[in-house]
């Protein structure tokens, strides 16, 4: 968001003082060295000067008492040392002040607090938009955690690998399991998958969930063994990394002329599923006699967006919209017509035989299914959603999408392919945006219903929420060592809920035991309503961040708590601007540096609706000197000057490396482009970029070598050139998705871009725009309040363009009665 730098004049009692045009010395990074023993040569006190900032995305400013002050961004004045000043914030109507923070003693929510200036301070007021009351589910106020539990020891008889370790990857709830349970609360049993070298399923008891406050395993219950593992696809399964495996189930009873409840199930493939191949089937609750029948395929919908997860449809949703189709399904996956965010088809296997022939295409129906050009908001190469639920509890529901998320997001560009980075904790090839955190999408059943109805299109549609779970996740918290933690999977598994009794059990995966893959445990929410009105306040941000130990190869790094005003879920470590770890307490150990190196750090707080905070002040570390055995870190990858046929790519090292620059059409990197000198900020013009593969894309990689001859390979990366006659590259606009809101109500929301060229400057536009709805084309503001006449779907067009390039986003709003 663009800001406004005003100088400003304050009015003091004794003494009047002409504004600075300076910065404020706190905008410096604090600076850490190990390297110099000599105290600084004292100074006489400066003037101290006092910074205003207007932060967020809400609308507002900060009044100042004394003095007349309209601080509308940042604002900046020079005041006599001791002096009080007190500051106001005036919420525009439609937002909400979301506190104090900075260079004050403690972060505050009150409208009004009382400083003294005692010497140069950074204050914050944070604006954020305030949302209409909501019909849906919202996670942070009606998710009650009530603790986990283990599943059983043992494993197959037959199958030593018929096991929970590496197992959880789908789940169900059973309504009549576990009769001769105790009466305890929590009735049913649960179906869930083994590791996945088998995929045999199991059905186990559910305990009293306990809540661990210091996420130790030898609290938690553990469940009893109802039914033993067992193939319930009766060898349909042909396992292996490119064949096919079990990945979830969904019970639901008896319909049209069967005359059992049924185990339905969905095979998948990882890596390149046929678009036409059937993957879905069903079974018996019996699993020592499943009789399995299948496979089918969900209408002509490709594979890669249909055969990952399974849950079931309230009955009446379904009766209204979709009739006789009671299951749904989907994936995330993008090669082969796949969906670039998660997917859902509604069907029904009972509707078409009992059982359907083999290779049948069920009827089904496409609900969401995600484009590249408007990706589910905030996706990540890595993110893997892996079992949902149609939660209902009173007048609110909410589709939900279990699995994990990486915060090095694809719109950022920090993402990798290929073989690991020092900075990457898988060490598997493949798709990196760690640090990731399990997560929660949360879908509006209402606008799910327009596509059903054919008034939105499966794409119109974005989640409304994300459920940040990262402080409730074992793995985040157990006793291994850092190395254990980063490897270990931070991702949400298998779904079941218990719709009677409102109660949502969510497999947390590899948790248990020394080696990983470990057992998954469940953890256990209570549905129930609550406050209606969205959390959009971000946490106060983390402040006093400081090195408390340095060494040649790792730097630990404090800082005090941040406040929420809701659930503070953790924190993000950036170094050098790149997300390197999360963490749920204030302190971290980056153990990926280099010697005689200097890193700025960052920390970023985030609560369990994902509201981030602003950054903390930054803080500059160098290392001690030592054996040099590592690669560089390379960082900061992008292009620029990008034509048809030209284009250059830049990176910075930690360290003085040399560049060197493989290139050249899709797999056929074999042109090569270097300079041997020695430094840290790397460029390397290429300039015949020709024969690009059929899909018109270039792939280069980047080497940087120390003066130790420690070399560091980067992860191969792809791009397209410019179009004819344009100058560098699209940006990239947030998608907004479809919004609904009342007669009377207020619809708001602001539009966000990154530029991959990094250097442009974005600028928003609208066209088609309703009668009283406004936008503000520096800030990408939009808001509206319809009136009784506006009922009825009205489509605009949201653009952003680097002077160049543009990219464009039409959005549906719906005004309901």
């Amino acid at each position: 968001m663009s800001r406004l730098l005003i100088s400003l004049l304050l009015c003091m009692p004794a003494l009047f003082i002409l504004p600075s045009c300076g910065s404020s010395g706190s905008d410096e990074p604090a600076q850490v060295s190990h390297s110099s023993t000599h105290a600084p040569t004292p100074t006489p006190d400066p003037i101290p000067t006092l910074t205003l900032i207007k932060a967020g995305d809400g609308s507002g400013h900060i009044a100042c008492d004394p003095g007349i002050l309209d601080c509308q961004g940042v604002c900046r004045t020079e005041v006599e040392k001791m002096s009080t000043v007190t500051l106001t914030s005036v919420v525009d109507e439609g937002s909400v002040f979301g506190g104090w923070s900075g260079d004050i003693p403690a972060f505050s929510t009150e409208s009004s607090i009382t400083i003294t200036v005692s010497k140069a301070s950074t204050i914050t007021a944070n604006f954020s938009l305030k949302e209409s009351p909501y019909s849906c589910l919202l996670p942070e106020h009606d998710l009650l955690y009530l603790g986990a539990f283990k599943l059983p020891d043992g494993h197959g008889e037959d199958e030593p690998m018929a096991r929970w370790d590496g197992g959880g990857h789908g789940m169900t709830f059973y309504p009549e399991g576990d009769f001769g349970g105790e009466a305890d609360g929590f009735p049913g049993s649960l179906f869930s998958i083994s590791h996945t070298y088998t995929n045999h399923v199991s059905e186990f008891s559910i305990p009293v969930p306990v809540i661990s406050p210091d996420k130790n395993l030898d609290d938690l219950p553990r469940a009893t063994t109802l039914q033993p593992f067992a193939d319930i696809t009766e060898g349909r399964q042909t396992l292996g990394l490119n064949g096919t495996t079990l990945v979830d189930i969904q019970y639901y009873p008896r319909q049209g002329s069967q005359d059992s409840d049924k185990l339905y199930w969905t095979l998948y493939e990882y890596y390149m599923p046929h678009e036409d191949d059937p993957y879905h089937g069903w079974a018996e609750l019996d699993l020592s006699a499943p009789q399995s029948h299948g496979m089918w395929r969900l209408g002509d919908f490709p594979a890669a967006s249909t055969s990952k997860y399974l849950f079931d449809v309230p009955v009446s949703w379904a009766d209204t919209h979709t009739p006789g189709k009671y299951l749904a399904g989907g994936r995330y996956r993008t090669p082969n017509n796949g969906s670039w965010g998660p997917a859902l088809y509604v069907f029904g296997p009972w509707n078409d035989g009992n059982p359907p022939a083999d290779g049948c295409q069920l009827g089904a129906i496409e609900l969401l299914k995600h484009t590249s050009e408007h990706p589910v908001r905030g996706m990540g190469f890595s993110d893997d959603w892996v079992d949902g639920a149609w939660l209902t509890a009173g007048d609110r529901s909410a589709v939900v999408v279990a699995g994990k998320r990486g915060v090095r997001e694809r719109a950022g560009g920090l993402w990798t392919y290929g073989a690991p980075q020092p900075d990457d904790y898988s060490i598997s090839k493949g798709y990196h945006a760690c640090p990731d955190y399990g997560a929660l999408l949360f879908y509006d059943p209402v606008l799910i219903a327009h596509v059903a109805e054919g008034t939105l299109s499966p794409g119109d549609v974005q989640p409304y929420a994300v459920f940040n779970a990262q402080d409730l996740l074992f793995t985040a918290n157990m006793g291994l060592s850092v190395q254990d933690i980063r490897t270990r999977g931070k991702s949400l598994g298998g779904v079941g809920y218990d719709r009677e009794h409102n109660l949502l059990y969510v497999l947390e995966l590899d948790v248990e035991g020394y080696f990983s893959p470990g057992k998954p445990i469940a953890h256990v929410f209570k549905v129930s309503p609550g406050e209606s009105v969205a959390d959009t306040i971000p946490p106060s941000p983390p402040s006093n961040l400081a090195a408390t130990s340095v060494t040649s190869e790792e730097v630990t790094l404090t800082w005090e708590a941040a406040v929420d005003n809701h659930h503070l879920a953790g924190y993000i470590v950036y170094r050098d601007g790149h997300p390197i770890d999360t963490a749920i307490v204030p302190t971290c150990t980056d153990d990926r540096v280099n010697p005689d190196a200097t890193y700025r750090y960052t920390v970023v707080a985030f609560d369990s609706r994902n509201n981030k905070s602003l950054v903390s002040q930054p803080l500059s570390v160098s290392t001690l000197s030592g054996p040099d055995t590592r690669v560089p870190l390379i960082t900061d990858i992008h292009l620029t000057d990008t034509t048809e046929t030209s284009v250059t790519v830049h990176w910075k090292t930690d360290e003085p490396t040399t560049s060197r620059i493989k290139y050249g059409a899709e797999y056929h990197d074999d042109q090569e482009v270097s300079d041997s000198s020695l430094t840290r900020t790397h460029a390397l013009s290429i300039t015949d970029l020709t024969g690009a593969s059929e899909c018109g894309s270039y792939v280069y990689r980047i080497f940087s070598t120390d003066a130790f001859g420690n070399t560091n390979s980067h992860s191969e990366k792809s791009f397209r050139p410019a179009r004819p006659m344009a100058d560098n590259q699209p940006p990239l606009l947030e998608s907004t998705g479809a919004r609904r809101v009342s007669v009377g109500g207020l619809v708001q929301f602001t539009l966000s871009a990154t530029d991959p060229d990094r250097g442009d400057s974005l600028h928003f536009s609208a066209t088609g725009l309703p009668d009283g709805a406004t936008f503000t084309p520096a800030t990408g503001l939009f808001q509206w309040r319809p009136g009784p006449g506006d009922t009825g779907i009205h489509r605009m067009e949201f653009s952003v363009s680097d002077g160049d390039q543009d990219a464009s986003e039409t959005v549906a709003i719906i005004v309901e009665e």
